[in-house]
């Protein structure tokens, strides 16, 4: 509440209602101050405004917003009260007559601000559209609300989204229509009026960020000291040690929080370390002054909170100004860091290192398994997952030489010469191993650098040369490799995940294809379920649906399958009897044909079909003996009811269909006559 004092007259007033006549009567005196306006005559004006506002002061309701925009609009706005026209009747009439003869014809926004049909902001959430239901209803405007968010609900979930949309259009029209309490909208016309209303659309952010504060407000100053008093009386003797756990388990995630982010700050200081890379190094020096005001004003805030629940004050105005600011500097530097990091890597220049291995071969003619290393024994560097070094590949080359010779590739992109030098002088020493006929290589300690070096994502990838002589293993997956491998597993639709279920390995030892000059990965079929019923799906849509199909359509623009597709039919579905028996259901424009039909799927992929049998055959329109022609291998469906007419056109001309009842008027002649005869 707060005091209005008025021509020797005080009011006690709500805050809105307050601030609301304190504008109207700064709006008084400055217009008389620019207008050198007799004195006599402002405070006859004042002195009326107060004569209005002590007579309702009086009633039950007393001054009300409402009431109080009503009062305003009574007087009118300065350049009205003031007008030349209007000087003399002013000190000639009394207020009753002046109020008379300066009121207009009210415009349609200025009824409906006077009645129950305005939309209050003081406790809006969007734009007061449900808070004006709710006065005109009489009803809790949380009921309108819930329905509002209710129906919201159903048509997004109910895939009626159109009706949402028109929902928000009619609130949006609403807002724009009705006006709103608390504003004073003056002598305007009805286009600025909504100009007005489509600029105070920007209230839809700021009344659901009021209202955001407003609930923490309640929540920590009245909902939280309420459950704990509540808590008091229900739980008795028990509440003390209920409360002592409850400071307690804070106690400790206060401590968890700023440890958290105490080691934060410390790494980002002291520069984080991860598998030998310094990941700050492409950091600017500003970052740690960044993360020390970030940290400083997560705890000043942090001390706020626990001073709003625990209802002691340990915040004043400036330690609350010192987090804001704090906070402000840290997301500045923040943004810099990001700036500055990621122009350093889109700047950057690929270099490439090299280095060789040579790997003598054992006397005995046993295969050898060869696996590469390249993970780290703590933090995994694989180079196939690892976020800073990127997916890379293994190709086993076939040559003449005697040994196996590994070629180490490093792809670095480093922003400098300095860095890349830094990086190439770490990396560490390659080494390999053969034990129990089992080849490792990798880098020393199974640690890519022997020392910190600054972050730079990179590229590793292994050539591993190979004696054409020599058959061999790998323990390395064969995807991301250049064996060969059987060609069905290039075919349309097939991962190489499906094959071998032991993490992609080839099922028998790698050898040397002279035709093709390569390494070939033999792979089996993996034999379950999914595999079985996915592989013979897509072979009969892409290879047999035609040779399965009784018909063969002669007419493209029949066939529902796709333009580019080599098949005419298109495979529509499958009904699973087992994984070697089903029934097909091929379809075109004009018939579906379905087909009981007996495959097997070998471990090597391939399919063999034992058995492929009519089983019935739907027709989409009765078919003429014209289109029957675009079709062929009618014989082999004597068996069928097809509905064929005789009619050789779909639509005959008058000629035609003169001679067609010509000829059946004759074959009843001839009919009639062997009946009598």
């Amino acid at each position: 509440m707060k005091t209005l004092n008025l021509n020797e007259k005080s009011f006690q007033l709500e805050n809105n209602v307050f601030k609301f006549l304190q504008d109207y009567i700064e709006r008084i005196n400055t217009f008389v101050a620019k207008n050198e306006i007799d004195t006599d005559l402002h405070q006859d004006i004042l002195q009326r405004l107060a004569d209005k506002l002590a007579e309702k002061a009086t009633e039950k309701t007393g001054i009300t917003q409402k009431i109080a925009i009503q009062i305003v609009n009574n007087l009118g706005e300065p350049e009205e009260i003031f007008a030349e026209e209007e000087f003399s009747s002013s000190h000639q009439e009394n207020s009753t007559d002046k109020e008379q003869k300066i009121q207009q014809p009210e415009l349609f926004y200025e009824k409906l601000q006077k009645s129950d049909r305005n939309r209050p902001q003081e406790s809006a959430i969007l734009l007061g559209v449900c808070g004006m239901v709710a006065q005109i209803s009489g009803r809790n405007v949380w009921i309108w609300r819930g329905l509002t968010l209710f129906a919201s609900y159903v048509f997004l979930t109910s895939g009626t989204g159109i009706l949402f949309f028109w929902g928000v259009m009619a609130y949006l029209l609403l807002a724009l229509i009705f006006p709103i309490t608390e504003k004073n909208y003056g002598e305007r016309s009805v286009f600025s009026y909504f100009l007005t209303q489509i600029w105070d659309l920007r209230l839809l952010i700021s009344n659901s960020i009021k209202f955001g504060f407003r609930s923490v407000k309640r929540i920590v100053g009245t909902a939280i000291p309420t459950l704990l008093k509540r808590g008091a009386k229900l739980f008795g003797p028990f509440w003390s040690f209920i409360k002592i756990c409850f400071l307690f388990f804070r106690s400790i995630f206060l401590v968890f929080v700023l440890g958290l982010l105490g080691i934060m700050f410390y790494y980002l200081q002291t520069g984080y370390v991860w598998n030998n890379m310094e990941i700050t190094s492409r950091f600017p020096a500003i970052t740690s002054l960044g993360i020390a005001f970030g940290f400083l004003s997560a705890l000043l805030l942090l001390l706020g909170s626990i001073g709003a629940l625990s209802k002691k004050r340990l915040m004043n105005t400036a330690t609350l100004s010192t987090a804001i600011i704090s906070g402000v500097f840290a997301i500045i530097i923040a943004g810099i860091t990001g700036v500055q990091f990621f122009s350093k890597i889109e700047s950057s220049e690929v270099s490439e290192f090299t280095r060789e291995l040579y790997i003598p071969i054992p006397e005995k003619n046993q295969p050898l398994t060869i696996s590469i290393e390249p993970n780290n024994l703590i933090l995994p560097i694989d180079p196939f997952q690892d976020f800073i070094i990127e997916n890379s590949s293994i190709n086993y080359i076939p040559y003449e030489g005697t040994k196996i010779k590994a070629v180490f590739k490093y792809q670095i992109n480093a922003y400098n010469k300095e860095t890349f030098a830094k990086i190439t002088e770490n990396l560490s020493e390659l080494i390999y191993e053969i034990k129990d006929d089992v080849l490792h290589i990798s880098h020393k300690n199974h640690q890519l650098f022997d020392a910190v070096v600054p972050l730079a994502p990179m590229i590793y990838s292994v050539d591993l040369y190979i004696p054409k002589n020599r058959k061999f293993n790998t323990k390395n997956p064969v995807y991301r490799t250049n064996l060969h491998k059987p060609e069905r597993m290039n075919e349309r639709g097939y991962s190489e995940y499906d094959y071998d279920p032991n993490a992609n390995k080839c099922s028998e030892l790698i050898s040397y294809v002279e035709e093709e000059n390569a390494f070939f990965c033999p792979i089996k079929f993996n034999l379950d379920t999914w595999n079985i019923r996915n592989r013979i799906n897509d072979d009969i849509r892409d290879n047999k649906a035609d040779k399965l199909s009784p018909l063969e359509g002669l007419n493209r623009d029949w066939s529902l399958a796709y333009r580019n597709d080599s098949q005419y039919w298109n495979l529509d579905s499958i009904l699973w009897k087992d994984n070697q028996k089903f029934i097909v259901k091929l379809s075109d424009r004009m018939f579906n044909i379905f087909l009981e039909v007996e495959a097997r799927v070998d471990e090597n992929g391939e399919i063999s079909y034992t058995k492929s049998v009519v089983k019935g055959i739907e027709q989409k329109g009765i078919m003429t003996s014209e289109r029957m022609k675009l079709y062929r291998g009618r014989e082999n469906l004597k068996t069928f009811d097809l509905r064929v007419s005789e009619e050789q056109d779909s639509n005959p001309s008058i000629e035609q269909r003169i001679e067609t009842l010509e000829n059946r008027i004759k074959n009843l002649e001839q009919q009639i006559s062997e009946t009598y005869n």
